[in-house]
C-alpha cells in the first residue's frame, strides 16, 4: 500500500514536488549511475569502481559505472551537474575538481552551487614515475637530466590537478619541462611506458603494479610523508623539492539540489561500508587512506579546499580571470 501511495504522489507532484524525507524514504527507486569524468586505467577509475562495488551491497539497485571523459573531466562532470537532484546519478571527482574551479573560466556549471559532496572517500600521495630507460635512477638525476636538456622532457598531465602539480615541481625544480595535456591518467602512463612521454605525476593506484613489474621506474612521492604502500619511494621534499606537499584525493558528487536526506543516505551508507577492515585494505591496496567523515564535515572540508586552491592559483598565476 505504501508504494501505491507513493506512486499517487509522484504522478501527482512529480519527483521535484516531494519532499526530501519522502524521497529519501523510498531512494534509490531506480539504478544509481556513477560517472568516471576520466578515461579508464587512472585513479578515479579505479577508485570510483571500488566505491561503486562496496556500495552495491548496501542497496536494493544496481549501481553502474560510467566512464565520460573529455574537457579535463568537465564533460561527465558537467552531466551530473545538469542530471535530476534525486541522488541516481554521481560522479567521481579528485581534487582538480576545486583547482580547475579556481584556474578555468567558463567552466558549463558552477562548482560551488551545482554539485555537492556525499563523502571525500579517499586521499594520497601522487607519485612521480618515469620511463625506466631513462638515465635517470632517482630524483636528483632526473632533475639533473632536466636542467641540462631544456624543453627535451615532457610531462603528462592529466587533469588540471596534476597540471598544477606538476606546474609546481617544474619550478621547484627549476628546468624546463614540457607538460602534455591528455584525457586521462591512463593513456598517460600508457605513454610512458611506451616512451612517448617523459614521466607522470600519477595515483598510485594507477600505477603499483608498473612499478612493481618494473615497466615505469618510481622516482618519489608528492606528499612530506613516504606512502605507506611503498616506504621505499622518497619523497620530493627530501631530494629535490624542499617543502614540496602535494595530496590528492577523491569525492563522490551529486547534483547540487538534491535533497539533504538523500544526501544523508548516502554518506551514511558509504561510510559504513569504509568501516569494514577488508574494505580498508582493498583502499590501501590503490594507495588510499580512507575518510569516512559525516556529511557536514565533508562539506566543510571541500569548501576550504575552494579556498585554498584560489589561493594556489593566484599565487601561482593561474587563476581563473
Amino acid at each position: 500500500m505504501k508504494h501505491v501511495l507513493l506512486g499517487v504522489v509522484l504522478a501527482v507532484t512529480g519527483v521535484a514536488g516531494m519532499p526530501g524525507a519522502l524521497l529519501a524514504q523510498t531512494f534509490p527507486s531506480k539504478p544509481i549511475r556513477i560517472i568516471i569524468p576520466f578515461s579508464p586505467g587512472g585513479g578515479a577509475d579505479a577508485s570510483g569502481r571500488l566505491v561503486a562495488r562496496v556500495l552495491a551491497p548496501r542497496f536494493s539497485q544496481p549501481i553502474v559505472v560510467e566512464n565520460r571523459p573529455g574537457a579535463n573531466g568537465t564533460i561527465g562532470t558537467d552531466a551530473v551537474a545538469k542530471s535530476a537532484p534525486d541522488g541516481h546519478m554521481l560522479v567521481v571527482v579528485s581534487n582538480g575538481f576545486p583547482i580547475s574551479a579556481a584556474t578555468e573560466k567558463g567552466l558549463p556549471y558552477d562548482p560551488k552551487k551545482d554539485l555537492q559532496p556525499v563523502l571525500i572517500y579517499g586521499e594520497q600521495a601522487l607519485v612521480l614515475v618515469i620511463n625506466p630507460k631513462m638515465p635517470a635512477g632517482n630524483a636528483q638525476e632526473f632533475m639533473q637530466l632536466a636542467r641540462a636538456k631544456p624543453g627535451a622532457l615532457t610531462f603528462a598531465g592529466s587533469d588540471p590537478s596534476t597540471i598544477l602539480a606538476t606546474d609546481m615541481l617544474r619550478k621547484g625544480m627549476k628546468a624546463d619541462i614540457v607538460t602534455v595535456p591528455y584525457k586521462g591518467a591512463g593513456q598517460a602512463l600508457i605513454d610512458v611506458i611506451g616512451g612517448q612521454i617523459t614521466g607522470v605525476l600519477t595515483s598510485f593506484g594507477s600505477t603499483i603494479s608498473h612499478i612493481k613489474s618494473g615497466t615505469v621506474r618510481a622516482v618519489a612521492v608528492t606528499t612530506t610523508t613516504r606512502s605507506p604502500i611503498a616506504p621505499d619511494i622518497p619523497t620530493l621534499a627530501e631530494t629535490i623539492a624542499p617543502g614540496f606537499d602535494f595530496a590528492s584525493w577523491y569525492v563522490l558528487l551529486a547534483q547540487g539540489q538534491t535533497p539533504r536526506e538523500i544526501m544523508l543516505v548516502l554518506n551514511r551508507e558509504l561510510v559504513a561500508a569504509l568501516q569494514n577492515a577488508e574494505v580498508r585494505e582493498q583502499f590501501m591496496t590503490l594507495g588510499l587512506s580512507v575518510l569516512p567523515d559525516p556529511l557536514d564535515r565533508t562539506r566543510e572540508r571541500l569548501a576550504r579546499e575552494f579556498i585554498k586552491w584560489e589561493a594556489v592559483a593566484k599565487a601561482a598565476g593561474m587563476a581563473a580571470q
